[in-house]
């Protein structure tokens, strides 16, 4: 364990506590609820280290205080069967429970269930698409290679066709003379 240093107060609860393991639940619960109202922030941890107790275990014994005092536990069950009669669903004994609280809890939870299956789905979608990427990556490259391969054609397709265009114009130039001298010849023939 390292060693820290706690509040008096603290350090005190923290001896109590470890004397209280002997005794009964309550007492080591009551002690715990006492030491988390006087924790100030970053002194729970340590505390719960210097007591010798796991965060987990001590929750429970704080949620069996409050059972109790909550009168839920008229019955006097250990903190195990309190705890576990809590976490248990209570099965109908006889009449219906009163169902109008029930219509606002179930909307509440068909609320909660879609945003979470809304969550769920996008999430699915951000996998999907993770898993995608490197196949949308490689997509890319071959695109951009054959992208490249169009700009070189485009490059050379217009090059070729300003040269067509050229022997065209020359083409029409010397037809233009060679009908010229085809009409001076016949002229010359007619007269």
């Amino acid at each position: 364990m390292t060693e820290t240093r706690l509040s008096p107060t603290l350090g005190d609860l923290a001896r109590a506590f470890r004397d209280a393991t002997a005794r009964s639940a309550d007492t080591m619960g009551r002690i715990l609820v006492r030491a988390r109202r006087v924790a100030k922030r970053g002194e729970w941890l340590p505390f719960l280290e210097a007591a010798g107790i796991r965060e987990r275990a001590a929750q429970k014994l704080m949620r069996f205080v409050e059972l109790t005092d909550e009168g839920r536990n008229p019955e006097g069950l250990s903190m195990r069967a309190l705890l576990e009669a809590e976490a248990t669903p209570k099965l109908s004994t006889g009449n219906p429970p009163d169902e109008s609280g029930f219509s606002e809890d179930r909307e509440a939870l068909r609320e909660r269930i879609t945003a979470l299956e809304a969550k769920r789905d996008a999430l699915k979608e951000g996998l999907l698409l993770r898993e995608r990427l490197p196949t949308c990556e490689a997509r890319i490259e071959y695109g951009e290679s054959v992208l490249a391969a169009l700009r070189s054609t485009h490059r050379e397709l217009v090059r070729d066709t300003a040269k067509l265009l050229r022997q065209k114009a020359a083409l029409i130039e010397r037809a233009a003379c060679c009908q010229t001298k085809a009409g001076r010849s016949q002229r010359d023939l007619l007269s």
